[in-house]
């Protein structure tokens, strides 16, 4: 348990996110045992730097279908009630925290998120696309199974890349060359990796 460990005089944190989302226990240790943050690089930064390619980000808006708008609602009106609960225990903040935790895996894994991706994706010239990495939800393995079947029947070459594959280096590397030259590989479909660096 690293925040035992206070005999370590010297501490360095790195880290995208010191920000723990929904758990403001966490944050608070790690700010208590690394200190303020002293060091700031931002996207900005990194971009300017010639570090980051330069991108366009582009919002397309999804709804949640009836019945996850049905299981979102019940889940923040349990939320509310738990938050203006009279004598609130310790245990309300962590079911807080658990709801808020499965009311975000719903905005995760919407539906329609898959529908709208291959919206968009079918507005392209298929024989065109290269270099075009597919981010999906850790929260539902379904959403990259969705994904890959779909570049699979529009005959586009995929990789998936998760932690599974990421094991083999030497695979890794090669794929990764292969996406890279945009020849023999084009898309490459990702569920928590890819996405920090």
């Amino acid at each position: 348990k690293p925040f035992e460990l206070q005999f370590i005089k010297y501490r360095l944190g790195l880290s995208a996110t010191h920000k723990k989302q929904f758990n403001d226990e966490m944050t608070e240790k790690l700010i208590n045992y690394f200190g303020k943050v002293v060091f700031t690089y931002t996207l900005e930064d990194a971009l300017k730097d010639g570090i980051l390619v330069p991108y366009n980000y582009y919002v397309h808006e999804v709804f949640l279908n009836d019945d996850e708008d049905e299981k979102y609602l019940k889940i923040s009106s349990k939320i509310r009630n738990l938050k203006h609960k009279k004598n609130k225990k310790k245990q309300d903040d962590e079911d807080i925290k658990l709801l808020q935790i499965r009311r975000k895996e719903i905005i995760d894994s919407a539906e329609n998120k898959l529908k709208k991706f291959k919206e968009i994706f079918l507005q392209q010239n298929l024989k065109k696309i290269k270099h075009t990495l597919v981010f999906c939800s850790d929260k539902n393995r379904s959403q990259l199974e969705s994904v890959n079947i779909f570049l699979k029947e529009n005959n586009i070459a995929f990789h998936q890349i998760t932690g599974l594959e990421t094991n083999n280096k030497l695979e890794l590397q090669k794929k990764l060359d292969d996406f890279s030259n945009g020849k023999t590989l084009k898309v490459l479909t990702s569920m928590r990796v890819l996405h920090k660096n």
